[in-house]
């Protein structure tokens, strides 16, 4: 009421205080009274066709929230944990190459895997999964299903794994 002009020819040049207005406000006649305006008023816009019979707005902003106290991020964190995230993806690849799980392939940074780097060393790593699980399915040896199964939990475990860098590094 100090500040708009519009506020001021409503108002009349009155400038009601804060308890004033939440007098107003809290109100039992007041209250219903409100409620009855913001029905009508809303009735009056779905009519107009100004906005849609679904959907409310209370004024036209659609921002995803996440309040929650702890969802901030620590810019130094964010950091060393990429710096790790990057390390051990090095490391995995070396291993994978060594171990002739994955091919080798040209990368387009030699310092990071890149997510699609990484996505294609999933695929990879599944194949490896869809092999072993064909050998079980295959063999009539308890113990040879046992050993497959053994062997087949590790690749398992690296592909859950390279999922979970690929998010992080989205994020």
């Amino acid at each position: 009421m100090k500040d708009s002009m519009h506020m001021m020819w409503l108002a009349q040049g009155y400038e009601p205080s804060y308890r004033t207005i939440n007098r107003f406000r809290i109100h039992p006649e007041m209250k219903e009274l409100i409620r009855q305006c913001f029905i009508q008023f809303r009735c009056q816009l779905v009519q107009e066709k100004l906005i849609d019979q679904e959907a409310i707005f209370i004024d036209g902003t659609k921002i995803e929230a996440n309040a929650n106290k702890f969802t901030f991020v620590w810019k130094k964190s964010a950091e060393k944990y990429h710096k790790n995230l990057v390390e051990k993806s090095n490391q995995l690849y070396n291993e994978l190459l060594e171990k002739q799980i994955t091919p080798e392939m040209t990368r387009e940074n030699n310092e990071q895997l890149s997510i699609e780097e990484l996505s294609h060393i999933a695929e990879n790593i599944e194949e490896v999964i869809e092999e072993y699980t064909g050998k079980i399915e295959n063999s009539n040896d308890v113990y040879g299903r046992k050993k497959l199964r053994s062997e087949r939990k590790t690749p398992k475990q690296i592909v859950k794994q390279v999922y979970e860098w690929i998010e992080r590094k989205k994020k």
